[in-house]
C-alpha cells in the first residue's frame, strides 16, 4: 500500500486533483497496486484558514508519504512550491515532452525530457 498525499490546491485546482485522483486509482487497481490518499491543505485556502499556505500538519503529511501529487495553487505558489522544494530538497524539475499518434501536434516526432535545476 503506498501513501499519496494529494494537494488539491486553488482555483481549477480541485477539479484537476479530483481528476488525478481517479486516474492514478484507476491506474493502480488495473495493476494490482494499493494507494491510500490523504488530502492535505496548501495554497490560499490554507492561508485564509490556518494562517499559513503550508500548514505544519500538511508538511508533516507529506514527509510521511511515498509520494506528493500537487494541483495548482493561487497566489501563495511561491510559498508552497519553493518552500516543499527547499525543505524536501527536491533538486531537478523534470519535464517530459512527447507526441502521440493521433493526437494534433506542431510536430510529430518529439520525445524530450528537460530537466531544470530547482535551486
Amino acid at each position: 500500500m503506498y501513501g499519496i498525499s494529494l494537494v488539491a490546491g486553488d482555483g481549477i485546482g480541485p477539479e484537476l486533483a479530483d481528476a488525478a485522483e481517479a486516474a492514478l486509482g484507476a491506474a493502480c487497481s488495473a495493476a494490482g497496486v494499493g494507494m491510500r490518499v490523504t488530502r492535505v491543505a496548501a495554497g490560499d485556502a490554507a492561508l485564509e484558514a490556518e494562517g499559513a499556505a503550508l500548514p505544519a500538519r500538511s508538511l508533516e503529511a507529506i514527509r510521511a508519504s511515498d509520494a506528493c501529487l500537487k494541483a495548482p495553487v493561487g497566489e501563495s505558489a511561491r510559498d508552497v512550491i519553493v518552500f516543499l522544494r527547499r525543505e524536501l530538497d527536491l533538486y531537478a524539475n523534470i519535464r517530459p515532452a512527447r507526441s502521440y499518434p493521433g493526437m494534433p501536434a506542431l510536430r510529430e516526432d518529439i520525445d524530450l525530457v528537460i530537466v531544470r535545476e530547482n535551486t
